[in-house]
């Protein structure tokens, strides 16, 4: 018997601004070594087999998700970072990184990419 203590998976999609969101709350939170990350690529063979095993458990596959507890997920950027912060007390206001990214990089670049989406639907 062994005393295996769960760890909450994180699956990260490498460039996604969702997903670098809670990556850099993960990190200024000091919360890194308390998951498991599962970053994976853009059209890699992971991303496939991901995507395949989160299918059988959710409606609508995207990044970033969580295995909160086997078998339960959570897909939604702020909501994951609320679910780790209130489990960890911690105030996400005082969180200097996070806050600049999300005010300001982040911001920018989900802005652009709504654009891209955009310009991708009306080229179709």
């Amino acid at each position: 018997m062994t005393n295996t203590v769960f760890k909450p998976i994180v699956y990260l999609l490498h460039g996604c601004p969702f997903c670098m969101k809670v990556r850099v709350f993960l990190l200024e939170a000091r919360l890194l070594d308390q998951v498991d990350i599962r970053l994976v690529e853009q059209g890699s063979k992971e991303k496939c087999q991901i995507t395949e095993k989160l299918a059988a458990h959710l409606p609508k596959v995207g990044f970033p998700t969580v295995e909160l507890t086997p078998g339960q997920y959570m897909t939604e950027s702020d909501e994951i970072i609320a679910w780790f912060a209130k489990g960890a007390a911690i105030d996400i206001a005082t969180l200097p990184t996070f806050q600049d990214c999300v005010g300001g990089i982040f911001k920018d670049h989900i802005s652009l990419c709504r654009e891209n989406m955009r310009l991708q639907q009306q080229a179709v």
